[in-house]
């Protein structure tokens, strides 16, 4: 009898989970990815693909505490996300739909050949492949202009592990030329949310300490808690956090 009761004690040690055991950075990392992208696809139809989606996730760069998250279906882009560390938190930085994620090698290979000496540089609308050739677009994979400096700039984010989404308002046709605009500029974070709905919107961006011109479309935005983070087209839709858009452009209907 003492040896059954003592045999049935060690099976349950064994197929019982313990409950102290911590999760690793792993788990806990694709866990808060595939929270994310429930929450948006809850508010936001569009992101439906991402809950059903394989991602694949690299570090972008050496002790940058910054991740590129693919959406994959079928082996095609669904979209993609950019998640940061701060402090013990994992912060959503950046996000978007579409075919042409950031730092995709298929778009930089027809600019530039040699993988071995470039490197991703995460920086928000800034964001480059950083070459010994000079820096190349993380979108698009154009070149530069040679006065083109590689950016310091740091994107933040708000949006943490336990925020919601709870605003979306999407425009399905944006400014087809939004750099023949604009006439008045948009000051504020609540000014920009009540005229999408009513104008069309431009972005003017002044990137590289205002050594490069960049117009988007204004189609959308989302509004994380506090965080408003301003959807540009961009060869896809492409979500950014409106106090990083302001830091380098402004706004205009």
């Amino acid at each position: 009898m003492r040896t059954w009761i003592w045999s049935l004690l060690i099976f349950s040690i064994l197929v019982i989970p313990w409950s102290g055991q911590a999760e690793t950075w792993q788990a806990s990392f694709e866990k808060q990815i595939h929270t994310w992208a429930k929450e948006l696809s809850i508010q936001d139809k569009r992101f439906i693909p991402f809950t059903q989606a394989t991602i694949h996730y690299e570090a972008l760069g050496p002790n940058s505490r910054q991740w590129m998250v693919n959406f994959m279906i079928d082996q095609q882009n669904a979209g993609y996300m950019i998640v940061g560390q701060e402090e013990h938190a994992l912060v959503l930085l950046e996000y978007g739909l579409g075919e042409y994620p950031l730092f995709d090698e298929s778009a930089i290979h027809l600019f530039h050949s040699d993988p071995k000496n470039r490197t991703a540089q995460y920086a928000g609308l800034e964001s480059v492949w950083n070459s010994p050739e000079g820096i190349f677009d993380a979108k698009s994979g154009e070149k530069y202009p040679s006065d083109a400096q590689v950016p310091l700039y740091k994107v933040t984010s708000y949006v943490s592990e336990k925020d919601k989404l709870f605003q979306v308002i999407h425009k399905e046709q944006g400014i087809e030329e939004p750099w023949i605009k604009p006439a008045e500029s948009i000051g504020s974070k609540q000014s920009l949310m009540d005229q999408l709905s009513t104008h069309e919107i431009s972005y003017i961006a002044r990137l590289f300490k205002r050594t490069v011109l960049a117009p988007f479309s204004v189609i959308g935005y989302h509004y994380w808690g506090g965080e408003l983070f301003v959807e540009l087209e961009d060869n896809g839709s492409r979500f950014i956090p409106y106090d990083h858009a302001i830091d380098l452009g402004s706004f205009h209907f």
